[in-house]
């Protein structure tokens, strides 16, 4: 019990001769165990011009966590792609306008792939990716009973590595 940091060792009851018991029990979950920051934090992230902070998860206990993100919102409400989302999101980013004079965006100059990426297991476009990944172009053949085939560009979403 002691030995994993998510459980606690407690006093339980004493046994008819007086030999103290114990209970291993599960540590209140806190915000840093899910990798999010608690509501002091965020109000920090609020003061940065910078940054903003919106919920994230709750603990199993109920209790509000939160998401420090920098201030790159402005790109999608133009319907633009900002520079950290063209690492993910875009095999061909394309300067575009400036968003409010301050903000580089970016437009997505890449093919859409054809609607049979997807029943391949592929995506037609990066707009899956999430951070933390790399948007791949892949290369598919389809074969035909008829002994036609036909090259399809798709995508896929893969780990990042560093």
């Amino acid at each position: 019990c002691d030995s994993n940091p998510k459980t606690a060792c407690i006093a339980d009851r004493q046994t008819k001769e007086k030999k103290q018991c114990y209970q291993c029990v599960d540590k209140p979950q806190d915000c840093p165990d899910l990798g999010l920051i608690n509501q002091d934090q965020c109000n920090e992230c609020n003061k940065d011009p910078q940054t903003f902070c919106e919920p994230g998860a709750k603990t199993k206990e109920g209790k509000q966590c939160y998401l420090c993100k920098e201030k790159t919102d402005l790109c999608p409400g133009l319907g633009l792609l900002s520079a950290s989302e063209c690492e993910y999101k875009c095999t061909n980013c394309v300067a575009d306008k400036k968003a409010n004079d301050v903000e580089q965006c970016f437009r997505c100059d890449m093919p859409m792939g054809r609607t049979e990426c997807v029943g391949e297991g592929y995506n037609r476009d990066c707009s899956s990716c999430k951070d933390g990944e790399s948007c791949q172009k892949v290369g598919v053949f389809l074969f035909y009973h008829s002994q036609d085939k036909e090259y399809l560009t798709c995508y896929t979403c893969e780990p990042k590595t560093d």
